[in-house]
């Protein structure tokens, strides 16, 4: 998402420079904050940032929530022209770590105690209340970061995609979690939405009607890198037929997903 590798050309991810990267050498101040670990990918997007932070807590530490990212997000705000990349935990496992106590709504719920021997089929229903608890928690976090944005009163874009969905025992193959060796549409149909502030709208009213236009459109976690350069108008490296603020965007009638055992799998898109 943060290059333009591609699934078939991954090594394009060390070859070129990032998302972050081309929107610096564009003027723009860059920032990126991270729930996650150091990889040398991510290491290298930080070395060229105006500012960088990593929380070095684990996934199973408790109180490690993704609400701390907006704390660190007013923090790097400036008033330039500006990009900040969020890197949240969001719903991975243990899932009744990623939300505070008050926010457990599905009921019963799994409990922050629980171990990993509690990934059984036997558990479903425990299992999904408790995921979909963390879901909630993501959309109040969202809230609270749409909500900030707003007050800026600045032409201001947020982008939100996860990385991959959840199995849980859906049918006879009996899959859970995710980096199944099968395709399962549990795990590669991701959400992804764009919010843009009345300003951005009042700016931009073309693409922000084009967006519109496209919002039904097939296509894979690739468009981000060439959707976000598009809204900034740094289009020179942008893909048109990848960019949903773009006339030209294709549809995907097929798209590759790269499976547990490291294959290459390709779904058709009925």
């Amino acid at each position: 998402m943060l290059t333009r590798a591609t699934i078939e050309d991954l090594d394009k991810m060390y070859k070129e420079k990032s998302l972050l990267e081309a929107f610096q050498e564009a003027g723009y101040n860059t920032a990126y904050v991270s729930k996650s670990s150091y990889y040398p990918f991510t290491m290298r997007i930080m070395s060229s940032c105006d500012y960088h932070y990593i929380y070095s807590r684990g996934l199973d530490a408790v109180e490690n929530y993704d609400i701390d990212l907006i704390d660190k997000s007013k923090y790097c705000y400036t008033t330039d022209a500006q990009i900040i990349l969020l890197h949240a935990l969001g719903s991975h496992f243990k899932y009744s770590r990623r939300y505070p106590p008050e926010f457990s709504y599905f009921l019963p719920a799994s409990k922050p105690t629980d171990g990993y021997d509690i990934l059984k089929e036997e558990n479903k229903s425990l299992l999904i209340n408790t995921y979909d608890n963390s879901i909630r928690y993501t959309d109040y976090v969202l809230h609270q970061l749409i909500s900030w944005m707003d007050s800026l009163d600045n032409a201001a874009v947020l982008i939100y995609i996860s990385d991959h969905g959840e199995s849980f025992w859906d049918d006879e193959r009996k899959l859970s979690l995710h980096g199944s060796y099968e395709l399962n549409e549990a795990e590669y149909h991701v959400p992804c939405f764009i919010w843009y502030s009345n300003e951005f709208l009042q700016q931009q009213p073309q693409k922000i009607h084009t967006l519109e236009d496209n919002k039904h459109i097939p296509q894979n976690s690739s468009t981000i890198f060439h959707t976000l350069l598009h809204l900034a108008d740094i289009v020179e490296i942008v893909d048109s037929t990848k960019s949903l603020c773009s006339t030209y965007v294709q549809p995907l009638d097929s798209f590759q997903v790269l499976s547990g055992d490291g294959e290459i799998k390709t779904y058709f898109i009925q």
